[in-house]
C-alpha cells in the first residue's frame, strides 16, 4: 500500500479537486483506494457525496466516526470509520466500488487542540495510546493488504495532524496554481515535510512531485509560473527560491476548466462525466507520469 499526502500552504489551488479525481480514476481502473479527508474544510468529503449535515440540520457523524478518531484515544479498528459505496451514511460512487473514504470533520481543529493539550499535560489516555506518529502506522497497518493506495488530503498549515501524517507517507504531492503565492505555498509545504523528517531523525527523502493546476496558455503569468516550475529562464533570485522545483515538477499541467467546479457541485468525479473528456485526458496523462516517477 502506497501512502500519499496531497497539500500545499496556499488555499484555493485545487489540491482537493486534483487528489479526489486522481483517487477516483485509480479506483475506476481497478485499484483499491482509501481516501482520508484530514482537512477541516471537508471539501473532499463533500466531493464524494458524503453529507456532513442531515436534513434536520444535525451532524451526520459523531466525531469518533470521522478522521478525528485517528487522533483520539480509544479507536479499536480503523475499519469502523471507513465508508464504502454501500454504506447508507454516504453513497460515494456506486460505479467505483473500490473507492472508500474516511470522512472529514470540521471538529478536527478541536481534536488537534485536545491532542496537544493531552500530550503536554501528560494525560495517560493519550500517552498510553501513543497518539503520535507510531499510532498512525499501527492504525493503518491492518489495512495494508486491503488497499493499493491511501491518500491524505492535508490542511494548509503546519499542524500536529499534518506532522503525524507526514511521518508515515511514501509520497508528497504539492499542487501549485498560476500565481506567485502558489509558488510560495509549494515552497513552504516542502519546508514543512523537510522539518518533520529532520525532527524525526529520518533521512530527508524527497519522494515528491509538484503538480501545476489551472494552467492557462494564453496568459503571461501562467506561462511564467510554468517556466519557473520547469527551471527555465530563471533569474538569480529565482534560482535561489525555486531552483529545486524542476527536479520534482510533473510536466503534465492541468488546464483551467469549469468542469472541476461542475463535477464538485454534483459530487461526481471527472472520470464519470463523459463531456469532461479534455480534462479527463489531462488527468490520465498526469497519472501515467506519476506512475513513471514511481510516485503512484
Amino acid at each position: 500500500m502506497k501512502i500519499i499526502s496531497v497539500g500545499t500552504c496556499k488555499g484555493g489551488v485545487g489540491k482537493t479537486a486534483i487528489s479526489t479525481n486522481i483517487a477516483a480514476m485509480l479506483a475506476k481502473e481497478g485499484s483499491r483506494v482509501l481516501y482520508v479527508d484530514s482537512d477541516p474544510q471537508c471539501n473532499a468529503t463533500e466531493a464524494f457525496g458524503i453529507s456532513l449535515i442531515t436534513e434536520e440540520g444535525r451532524p451526520s457523524f459523531k466525531e469518533s466516526e470521522t478522521v478525528c478518531a485517528l487522533f483520539m484515544p480509544g479507536l479499536k479498528t480503523v475499519k469502523d470509520i471507513v465508508l464504502k459505496p454501500e454504506d447508507e451514511r454516504g453513497y460515494l460512487y456506486e460505479e467505483i466500488p473500490t473507492l472508500h473514504a474516511i470522512p472529514g470533520s470540521m471538529a478536527l481543529m478541536y481534536t488537534e487542540r485536545n491532542l496537544i493539550t493531552g500530550l503536554a499535560s501528560g494525560n495517560p489516555a493519550y500517552a498510553e495510546s501513543e497518539v503520535l506518529r507510531n499510532n498512525l502506522i499501527t492504525i493503518f497497518k491492518e489495512l495494508e493488504d486491503n488497499y493499493d493506495y491511501l491518500f491524505f488530503d492535508t490542511n494548509t498549515y503546519f499542524s500536529q495532524v499534518n506532522e503525524n501524517i507526514f511521518a508515515i507517507v511514501d509520497t508528497f504531492l504539492s499542487v501549485c496554481d498560476p500565481s506567485f503565492e502558489g509558488l510560495m505555498g509549494t515552497m513552504t509545504f516542502s519546508g514543512m515535510w523537510t522539518r518533520t523528517a529532520e525532527e524525526l531523525g529520518k533521512e530527508v527523502d524527497f519522494n515528491a512531485g509538484i503538480i501545476f493546476n489551472r494552467y492557462r496558455s494564453n496568459t503571461n503569468l501562467s506561462k511564467k509560473i510554468y517556466q519557473v516550475l520547469k527551471g527555465e529562464n530563471l533569474s538569480e533570485s529565482e534560482k535561489i527560491l525555486y531552483g529545486e522545483f524542476s527536479e520534482f515538477f510533473i510536466d503534465c499541467p492541468i488546464s483551467e476548466s469549469v468542469k472541476f467546479g461542475e463535477a464538485s457541485y454534483i459530487s461526481r468525479p471527472i472520470c464519470l462525466i463523459p463531456e469532461a473528456y479534455k480534462v479527463r485526458g489531462e488527468l490520465e496523462n498526469l497519472i501515467e507520469a506519476l506512475k513513471e516517477k514511481e510516485l503512484l
